[in-house]
């Protein structure tokens, strides 16, 4: 009957019922590779075979698993690194777990270089990898532009992640077998040179490793002060304590205070003997493909089909024993987190892992890295981007629940540096304090309501002039877009300005597409060179002598779209802070001075470009912010 109903209605349209059985073949992508990588945790976790990081991941970070006896040396591609950067170096070297809160501009990409010179003069593997190939790329090209007597350096380094970057990767290979094959080291020499500059770095590393002590024990003293003033202890817990805290506070006063300032005159900068026994190793590393043991390797360089060529390195690099292997030759190798799985079994191959930009990293593509490593690096900032999850919030809430899992390993909510800082109060965490990107009104904003005021801004010069400017607009007669979040007066307001900035390297960041697509038409059709143009996300990591904030916020912006951008932290914090000279502000003040009925983050920034920084009070930020050196102190007793 029903079908006869049917049949009736669509008469009238001159259709007909179509009730043949089809059969639907329903297709689901399966990433066997992840249930691989999880399943040899979850087997290392039932044999009590864990990694450190791995514990740490885990919440059974323990203090015993610190490290006091390491012994690594120092050494340095330059000598402009402050305290804090060496403190990096220092502890990515010796402990097994180091976090590092890196604000903008406060030379992350340069810790990370010198670290991994550092490592490699310690005869140390290192996997350095990240969410997206930007940061990854950065270390990389300033890695292989070395030079060493006007040549370039053949760093023992290999770029991995998708076919292309394994293109690459392969020819490079194949053009330093090819460019030094004839090139001849001696071992007694490079032996001497190694000893040299190991004697060179002396000084520096000892004051570094005093430094790092007397951290240490003024944290531990400040413990057992407060357990003595705060908790009721039995008579013989009170000697104990009493007897330890006079031990510790003996052995500080035999440590030299340094001032943080001071150390800088301790810095040496590698020399000419550095760069012959780096040059020299290099080429020993990557010669090492004509050996015996590796015709199979050899095999795949030489294969003439690029496609299969790609398809049989990639199954090379997974057999554990070739990796290893491959390791002698390339002991940096640096990959996106997702192609990490790539490198080998998942055991802890690499005696050191480095995630860059950990404040982006999702939960579950970081522990491809991890698991790989014996000790863990995390660089990153929780004030800044935050990682792009695809999983709907409903259906994290119900694998939460199901498995029992902790607000800290919330997948939505959380970053790996996130989690692990949550989770794990024993491992050294470094806030990286000196800013050198910004002039100082422009970061003085971020400083002071982000970062508590814990950024020490040196003076720079040329950074003299006025670098704060609130470009106004009227929007109530302005011409408008068919498309929504656009404000074409903005637009009109900012390519005028611009004509006028000749020469500079120039910004725009907005948070909206619509309005980013606007201004990339009209640039193209000024023909405006040196411009580019973006969400705040295409701008992660990069700086402009220029930047122009475009918020398209007009009287037809639904307050929907003005809440998501009022107290947008992370947008407001990394928008701002790409700009080195000159930051400027775009739009209708008296229109969010009409939405702000109680305060927030964009129209204080709106009211503190307009009177250039000064008499403006911000209020603190809303909900989590994260400066390490003022949310806790660590306590190693």
């Amino acid at each position: 009957r029903a079908k006869a109903m049917l049949e009736l209605s669509l008469r009238k349209f001159n259709e007909t019922l179509d009730d043949r059985p089809y059969i639907m073949d329903l297709v689901r992508n399966y990433n066997a590779h992840i249930e691989n990588e999880f399943t040899s945790v979850a087997q290392a976790k039932i044999n009590n075979n864990l990694s450190t990081p791995l514990k740490a991941f885990f919440g059974n970070m323990d203090t015993t698993l610190l490290s006091r006896k390491r012994k690594f040396d120092i050494v340095l591609l330059d000598d402009m690194m402050n305290i804090d950067q060496l403190r990096v170096i220092h502890n990515a070297l010796k402990q097994p777990i180091t976090y590092v809160q890196g604000p903008p501009g406060t030379g992350k990409t340069q810790s990370i270089l010198n670290l991994l010179i550092s490592a490699f003069f310690n005869d140390q593997t290192v996997l350095v990898s990240s969410n997206n190939n930007k940061p990854i790329d950065d270390i990389y090209a300033k890695l292989r532009s070395l030079e060493s007597r006007n040549r370039p350096l053949p760093m023992p380094i290999l770029r991995l992640g998708n076919n292309e970057k394994v293109k690459e990767s392969i020819q490079l290979i194949k053009d330093y077998l090819k460019r030094y094959d004839k090139l001849e080291s001696d071992d007694l020499k490079l032996a001497r040179h190694r000893v040299s500059n190991t004697n060179n770095m002396q000084d520096i590393n000892l004051i570094i490793d005093n430094y790092e002590r007397r951290l240490e024990l003024e944290e531990e003293i400040d413990a057992l002060k407060s357990m003595l003033t705060n908790i009721s202890l039995e008579f013989r817990s009170n000697i104990i304590i009493n007897t330890d805290l006079s031990q510790k506070q003996k052995e500080l006063d035999l440590i030299e205070i340094i001032k943080d300032e001071e150390i800088h005159n301790h810095v040496v900068k590698a020399d000419d003997s550095f760069f012959t026994w780096l040059f020299f190793t290099s080429v020993k590393y990557i010669k090492r493909p004509n050996e015996p043991k590796y015709q199979q390797f050899n095999d795949i360089l030489n294969h003439d089909n690029e496609d299969e060529q790609i398809k049989l390195f990639n199954n090379y690099l997974m057999d554990n024993d070739n990796f290893k292997q491959l390791q002698r030759v390339f002991p940096i190798i640096m990959t996106t987190n997702q192609s990490a799985y790539r490198l080998g079994a998942p055991t802890p191959n690499f005696d050191l892992v480095v995630i860059d930009e950990a404040g982006q990293c999702s939960i579950g593509a970081s522990l491809f890295p991890i698991i790989r490593g014996k000790r863990l690096l995390l660089v990153g900032d929780q004030n800044q981007l935050r990682p792009v999850i695809t999983l709907s919030p409903e259906t994290n809430k119900k694998l939460m629940k199901k498995y029992r899992a902790s607000k800290s390993y919330n997948y939505v909510e959380s970053s790996i540096i996130r989690l692990m800082q949550n989770v794990d109060s024993i491992s050294k965490f470094i806030l990286l304090r000196y800013h050198y990107r910004c002039h100082k009104d422009i970061i003085d904003f971020s400083n002071r309501k982000y970062y508590n005021k814990k950024l020490i801004i040196p003076s720079k010069t040329g950074f003299d002039k006025q670098a704060l400017f609130f470009l106004p607009v009227n929007q109530k007669n302005a011409a408008r877009s068919n498309e929504k979040n656009t404000a074409i007066a903005e637009v009109e307001a900012i390519i005028q300005d611009i004509k006028e900035k000749p020469g500079q390297s120039i910004g725009i960041i907005t948070p909206f597409r619509n309005q980013a697509d606007l201004l990339r038409e009209r640039i193209k059709q000024e023909n405006l060179t040196n411009v580019d143009v973006g969400t705040v996300h295409t701008f992660q990591g990069d700086e402009k002598d220029t930047i122009y904030m475009s918020s398209a916020i007009t009287s037809r912006s639904s307050n929907r779209t003005f809440d998501w951008v009022k107290n947008n932290q992370e947008l407001i914090n990394v928008a701002t802070t790409r700009a080195k000279k000159e930051f400027i502000m775009v739009g209708d003040f008296k229109e969010l001075k009409n939405r702000s009925n109680e305060t927030n983050d964009y129209f204080e920034l709106a009211e503190y470009v307009l009177k250039n920084g000064k008499e403006v009070e911000l209020t603190a930020v809303q909900g989590d912010n994260y400066v390490n050196s003022s949310n806790y102190r660590q306590y190693n007793t």
